[in-house]
């Protein structure tokens, strides 16, 4: 995760007896030596649930993080 250059991950939960993509969550990171920024987008589909997240966030190296996604929240 703190590597230079580009990075991402993603997760899928499909239910294969309804044919239906329940869960799915991506992130894709991009690192300087100074500073990041990432970008995760989530889809939740379960029952009558439909939800679309989409978070980000700039961090400045040893200084702080600002945006929508938490540091608790991130794949990696």
């Amino acid at each position: 995760p703190n590597r230079k250059g580009w990075n991402a991950a993603f997760s899928l939960v499909y239910d294969y007896r309804l044919a239906l993509l329940e869960y799915g969550i991506a992130q894709v990171n991009y690192n300087t030596s100074c500073c990041g920024f990432s970008v995760q987008v989530r889809r939740l589909d379960v029952g009558s649930r439909i939800e679309n997240q989409y978070l980000a966030s700039f961090s400045i190296a040893n200084l702080r993080s600002v945006g929508t996604l938490k540091k608790q929240e991130r794949i990696f």
